[in-house]
């Protein structure tokens, strides 16, 4: 590889300055060999650039010789034209932990400085493109080299994907979703999906919409089947009551409010139900029929009849008035997770609070399904899932927020936290970082983060991620859409990719073009109405001819 630039003297700790007559990008890797080390080469990240030397705007009138301003100037006209350049030092691959390793020492005045070579790039990955437990997501910024994430690392320890609105983060989602679909490693995917924005997911079960044989066969399983991709829709969403535990059924009631009390007897209610296909009304009859030690009525006692009273509401007001609650009718765990499928819970048409409500329930009972399937456990009212599965939540914020209840938010950082034991993986997405909880978010161990300008949203996520550093945090507003920086233990290092097209349609698109749709629908309005003023003209006229004959 050909020099671009030499070390200048300001090299200090892990950065270090060199000159060069190219224009680099942040973010873009370099390398050096460093003689101490057997000339090993020592990759290293640019962080920031500059003008070496520039002539003062006194000296730039047309009318001046350039060597002349450049004398006059005291300005070496050599290093016009010229560019310092700082770069971080990453290390050397060591193969043995697999891993870099700083040198701990700057590279000497005068040494040589190199584009990283692809060899050298090669490291950044921890997974080849096509091999299993492998995502490709797209290629280093301003190169052709193929950036893959690490799929194991994702399942055991979770992924965040941070974007400001518009900048390509429901994209990216989808680009990951198809790499877990394709056949390399034919995964179980479940998408929460509030704005509807995944449907389009579905392509991948059309050989038509697929853009050639090529990309048919990365999808195609040994039975020559493509993924199965299922949208389910409020209609659709529905769970059995007495599917219910009773930590279901106290964390869905419970507004924050609910005393000790009420939970005690809503529990001895729950017990005498013996746990058999019960549906609405027996919950609550349960509940009116509960006696004291003397045998009266608790509804009818002056000391326990307000508890009794604050029970049957709350029930009312989160289950029995809930049309997703049914008595026979429900959406299995076995229907919603498979190898090779994608579920896409399409909640779109459902309240807010009531999207929250039903993620509990189905986060809570994905998380025991899991882990009384590695322990080895039996229950028979669980559907055991014998396999890992991958859960996408978009909205993070809306579902775990920083502030405030969310009836979700306990059981998703409980998934978060422990859920990689069972394994459970989360990719957790969201456009308002500072809105999200901040636990949750430090779960995730590996990030893809694309543009944000808000500087709330980059102060949370330089204080809840320990893989973000400044350099990272200071380069997020510059981002193209589309440009990310992956960080995290998903490669190893952090890296600046261009994420690559999808295979499928993106659902997540603005309108285009709102004039034309205005002008069109401007056009309709004025037609529809003239043509009610010439009918109301006709039926007018006619009824005036009809009043001058009657006379």
């Amino acid at each position: 590889m050909d020099k671009i630039g030499v070390v200048d003297e300001s090299s200090k700790g892990n950065y270090f300055k060199f000159i060069s007559d190219q224009r680099l990008p942040k973010g873009s890797f370099v390398e050096y060999n460093e003689p101490k080390l057997e000339n090993i080469p020592i990759l290293s990240k640019i962080i920031d650039m500059s003008t070496l030397k520039s002539f003062p705007p006194e000296f730039l009138s047309p009318d001046l010789d350039p060597e002349e301003a450049a004398e006059m100037a005291g300005i070496d006209l050599e290093d016009i034209g010229k560019f310092e350049i700082e770069a971080k030092i990453i290390g050397y691959f060591r193969e043995k932990t697999s891993e870099f390793v700083n040198p701990k020492i700057p590279p000497a005045s005068g040494t040589p400085v190199k584009k990283a070579s692809t060899s050298v790039l090669d490291y950044i990955n921890k997974v080849e493109k096509e091999e299993e437990n492998s995502a490709y997501i797209g290629k280093i910024i301003k190169t052709e080299k193929n950036v893959n994430l690490d799929i194991s690392e994702i399942i055991n320890t979770h992924i965040s994907i941070l974007a400001s609105t518009g900048s390509g983060k429901s994209y990216t989602v989808g680009v990951l979703i198809e790499e877990m679909l394709k056949e390399k490693n034919g995964a179980s995917v479940l998408i929460l999906d509030p704005h509807g924005e995944y449907s389009t997911l579905k392509d991948l079960e059309n050989k038509s919409l697929l853009s050639n044989k090529e990309v048919i066969n990365k999808f195609k399983y040994p039975n020559n089947e493509l993924p199965d991709v299922k949208v389910f829709n409020e209609d659709d969403i529905q769970l059995k009551i007495s599917d219910l535990e009773f930590d279901d059924l106290a964390a869905i009631i419970d507004d924050g409010s609910m005393s000790e009390k009420m939970r005690h007897y809503l529990q001895r209610a729950y017990n005498k139900l013996k746990r058999k296909n019960f549906n609405q009304e027996e919950i609550r009859d349960k509940v009116l029929e509960l006696k004291d030690k003397e045998g009266n009525y608790l509804k009818d006692h002056p000391l326990h009849s307000s508890s009794i009273e604050g029970i049957l509401w709350r029930l009312e007001k989160n289950i029995l008035n809930k049309d997703f609650f049914q008595n026979y009718t429900k959406l299995g765990l076995n229907e919603l997770l498979s190898p090779k499928k994608a579920s896409i819970l399409d909640l779109s048409g459902i309240k807010a609070k009531d999207q929250q409500l039903l993620s509990s329930v189905i986060l809570r009972k994905i998380f025991e399904s899991r882990k009384m399937a590695v322990k080895g456990e039996n229950k028979t009212n669980i559907t055991k899932v014998p396999h890992p599965v991958f859960i996408v939540i978009e909205e993070g914020h809306r579902f775990a927020p920083n502030e405030g209840r969310s009836k979700s938010k306990n059981v998703l950082k409980t998934v978060l936290s422990e859920g990689r034991k069972f394994g459970i993986g989360v990719c957790l997405v969201s456009q308002r970082p500072s809105k999200l909880d901040t636990d949750s978010l430090s779960q995730c161990m590996s990030q893809i983060t694309m543009k944000i300008i808000n500087p709330y949203d980059q102060n949370k996520i330089k204080e809840s991620i320990e893989s973000v550093g400044k350099d990272i945090v200071d380069r997020l507003p510059s981002l193209s859409t589309g440009e990310a920086i992956i960080s995290g233990s998903t490669v190893n290092t952090p890296v600046n990719i261009e994420v690559r097209k999808r295979i499928t349609r993106h659902g997540g698109k603005g309108v285009k073009n709102p004039s034309k749709s205005w002008k069109n629908n401007l056009k309709d309005n004025f037609y529809d109405k003239r043509d009610k003023t010439i009918q109301k003209d006709k039926e007018t006229k006619l009824f005036s001819n009809e009043n001058q004959k009657n006379k």
